[in-house]
C-alpha cells in the first residue's frame, strides 16, 4: 500500500514525486506512456519567464517569480541543462514604451528584481543584431531557456534514486475511493493508497 500516488510523469508529476521523495513516505508515480514527459511537458517551449507579465495579486504572478528563482538552485542539484540567457520585450513607439513601463512597475510588484528599462547604445551591447527601429526595451536578465524533457527526467531520476517507484504504461481507467483507502484501477494492475 502507497502513502501517495501521483498520475503522470510531465514536469508537475515529476517535480511533485521529487519534493514528496524527500519524505518518509512510500510513493507511486503512473505514467501511461512508455517514458515520462511524452505528452504537454515534452512539447513546452522550455522558457523559464521572468515572473514580471502575469497580473499582480494572481496565483500565477505570485509563482512564476519564485518558480523562475528555482532553476538555478535545481540545475547546481540535477544538472538538467538550465541557462539564464535573458530576455527583451522590445518597443518602436511611445504606445510600446507606456507598455513596457507598464510591465516593468508590474514586475517590480511582484518581486522581480532583475528588470531594466534600456534604450540607445544599450540596447545594442545587449543585442547588437536588433533592429535599429527599436527605441526602448525592458531587459528581464533572469529570463532562461531548458528542455522540459531533461528537466522531467532529471527529477523522475532524482525522486527515483529517493525511493519512490515508476510504473510506465499504466494508463488510470479509475479510481474508487473506500472507507480507508484508495483504489487505483490501470490498464495493468490496481493500486492501493491509504486515506489520510
Amino acid at each position: 500500500m502507497y502513502d501517495v500516488i501521483i498520475i503522470g510523469a510531465g514536469v508537475v508529476g515529476a517535480a511533485t514525486a521529487r519534493e514528496l521523495s524527500k519524505y518518509n513516505l512510500k510513493i507511486c508515480m503512473l505514467e501511461e506512456e512508455d517514458d515520462v514527459a511524452n505528452k504537454a511537458s515534452k512539447a513546452n517551449s522550455g522558457i523559464v519567464h521572468g515572473g514580471y507579465a502575469a497580473k499582480y495579486g494572481t496565483l500565477k504572478g505570485t509563482l512564476c517569480g519564485k518558480g523562475n528563482k528555482m532553476y538555478r538552485k535545481l540545475e547546481k542539484e540535477l544538472n538538467f541543462g538550465y541557462t539564464q540567457t535573458g530576455a527583451l520585450v522590445i518597443g518602436f513607439d511611445d504606445s510600446d514604451d507606456k507598455k513596457i513601463k507598464e510591465l516593468y512597475e508590474n514586475g517590480l510588484k511582484l518581486g522581480c528584481d532583475d528588470l531594466e528599462i534600456i534604450r540607445g547604445e544599450r540596447l545594442k551591447e545587449i543585442e547588437p543584431h536588433l533592429n535599429s527601429e527599436v527605441k526602448v526595451a525592458l531587459y528581464a536578465k533572469s529570463v532562461g531557456v531548458a528542455s522540459p524533457y531533461e528537466f522531467a527526467i532529471a527529477l523522475v531520476e532524482n525522486a527515483i534514486t529517493n525511493g519512490v517507484e515508476l510504473k510506465l504504461e499504466n494508463e488510470v481507467i479509475s479510481i474508487d475511493k473506500l472507507e480507508d483507502k484508495f483504489i487505483v484501477h490501470t490498464n495493468k494492475e490496481d493500486i492501493i493508497a491509504r486515506y489520510i
